[in-house]
Formats: structure tokens, sequence, C-alpha cells
């Protein structure tokens, strides 16, 4: 191939190709929508009006319009995602709030035929005075959205014609047609809550207390071979103290093996009051000089037992009992 055909080729090749990719930088990136105009208050432009714009619920930019009443505010454009809406809220002090709602999807095509890289949007905003506090807007006052047969931007009509009866309302008087639009809204809540069903009652069942006494532990068995505590003291009926009696002792109970004959109420009970352990102090007393008593006369049983028991000391017994005897003679 000759070299004045492959530039020749090659021009044409970048002549074909520069628009489409002029057009995929700008539609992804580049190109913006671009709504500009004045704010009005009977028929003069509005100093101090917020404007807040939001995409999908995000804040994206706030503004605050100056004495001139004039704002402008850019957003992207989208040739893929149909629903790319954006919404512009309006308000101030001793106004109706407004809403304008924004689509900015641009079809491939229409997008190419017109590859601009900026959409203006010429749009006068008017507001209505009202004495009204705490409304709610119900409907935006507009709806822009890309129209393929004009190849533009344009408020949509159709909306325009269904909001126009109560726009129109709304321009008479609007503290009237606020507040019939406030109580109509009471209104269908409460109806809304009386078709709700309402929740079935629950009935409580009566039940019958029960106290229950806590169970009182009973004291160890001691063993066998363990001493007895002697009985309590009884008190005269005169001497009774008529006083609330003091809380029980304490009682713990301690396992031990009963294998020692010495073993007594302190090896079976450990008490934590002071008055339990000088009683259980007392009776330990008592039971070690009665046991001796028992001891001196086992022995003394024992000794006397053994004794009668002896045939020696029977003779002994018997020989000295003669002799204490006068003997008499035999007779001849």
């Amino acid at each position: 191939m000759r070299p004045a055909l492959r530039i020749s080729t090659f021009l044409l090749l970048i002549l074909f190709t520069c628009p489409l990719l002029r057009g995929q930088t700008t539609i992804n990136g580049d190109a913006g929508f671009i709504l500009k105009g004045v704010v009005k208050l009977n028929g003069k432009p509005a100093e101090g009006v917020n404007m807040e714009l939001k995409k999908n619920g995000k804040s994206l930019r706030k503004m605050t319009t100056t004495h001139n009443g004039k704002y402008s505010l850019r957003m992207s454009v989208d040739d893929s995602d149909k629903t790319c809406e954006y919404l512009l809220s309006v308000s101030r002090d001793g106004v109706v709030p407004k809403t304008l709602n924004i689509n900015t999807y641009v079809p491939r095509n229409d997008f190419l035929a017109n590859p601009f890289s900026a959409y203006d949007f010429d749009l006068e905003i008017e507001l209505i005075p009202t004495t009204v506090s705490d409304i709610v807007v119900e409907f935006p006052f507009g709806k822009i959205r890309w129209y393929s047969d004009q190849q533009a931007f344009a408020l949509d009509q159709v909306y325009a014609k269904m909001i126009k009866k109560e726009e129109t309302k709304l321009k008479e008087d609007p503290d009237k047609y606020l507040k019939e639009l406030a109580d109509k809204k009471k209104s269908e809540e409460l109806d809304k809550r009386k078709e709700e069903p309402k929740p079935e009652p629950v009935v409580k069942q009566k039940t019958e207390e029960v106290v229950v006494q806590p169970a009182v532990q009973a004291p160890a068995t001691p063993p066998v071979d363990a001493p007895v505590s002697p009985a309590p003291k009884q008190t005269p009926a005169a001497e009774v103290n008529t006083e609330t009696p003091a809380a029980a002792p304490v009682v713990k109970k301690i396992v031990e093996t009963a294998s020692s004959r010495d073993a007594s109420l302190e090896h079976f009970y450990q008490l934590t009051d002071p008055v339990q352990q000088a009683q259980v102090a007392e009776a330990r007393k008592k039971q070690q000089e009665a046991q001796i008593k028992a001891e001196k006369k086992k022995s003394a049983n024992l000794s006397s037992k053994y004794e009668s028991n002896n045939p020696m000391t029977s003779l002994l017994d018997a020989a000295d009992e003669y002799n204490r005897h006068p003997k008499t003679p035999p007779k001849p």
C-alpha cells in the first residue's frame, strides 16, 4: 500500500472515531444539567431562600439566595440509569415550601446526536406567602425530564395538568388550603388506625399465692459414743420474755467419724453464736465431771464384785466371823 493511501485511511478513521470518543467521555463525566433562574416572592426577587439538592436521600448541595434571588445548581447526566433523579427543596419562613423533581437521564442515541457538555435549563420559582407553620409538602410543584421528540429537557406537562387544580386552590387562599389539607391528613390517619386490627386482650389467669416456708434443717444425730448434752433449764412462766425472739443461730453441720470416746458436741456442731458456744462449754464441763464420777463408781463396783466372787476371800471372811463369836466347849 502506498504511503499516501495509508495516511488518508488513518485520517478517515480519526475523523469517524473522534465524535464517538468525545461522546463517551462527556456522557460519563463531563456532561451536566444546569438548573438556574430567579426565586421570587410577590413578584420580586426573594432574598434568604434556602435551597437544598438531594439524590437518593443524600444531601449534595445547599445554598441561600442573595438580594437578587438568583440561583444555579449543576447535576450529572446519565445515559444508563433511567431513575437518575434529583430533588430540589425550596423553603423560607412565612412561605409555602416547594419541591422540584429533576430526572437527568438522556438516552444514548439522543446524547450522541446532541453531544453538549452542559444542558442549561432556566426556571423561575414563585413562592406563596402563608401564616401556617409545620407544613408538609404533599407533592412536587413540577417535574423536569428529557423529551426525545423535542431533543431537550422540559417540564412534564401531563403532571402539570394533574396538579393544576390543587395549585389554583393553593394560590387563592393558602392558609385555608393548608389547614384543610392538614385536617384531611389527620382524618385519614384516624381512619387508618380504626381499620387496623386491635390486639386481643391478654387474659391474666388468677393464681393462688402459695407461701413456701423455708425448710428447717434438723441437727445431725450425734454418734452413740458421744455424751448427751443435758436438757436446758426450764424458765419459769413469770420470767418468760415477751419480746420477739432473736434469730436462731446458724448451725453448720460437720460430718466426722465418731471413733473417739472423748468426742463432744463441739465435734458435731459448729456454733457461730457466742451464747450458744458458752452453753456448749458449760455442758461439756458437766459431762466430764459426770463421766469421772461414773468411772469411779464403776471401779468401786468392779472391786466389790471381784472380792465377793473370790473363794479365798470368802473363806477368810468366814474364819474372821467364826473368831468373833465366843467358843463354847463341847459337852462330854
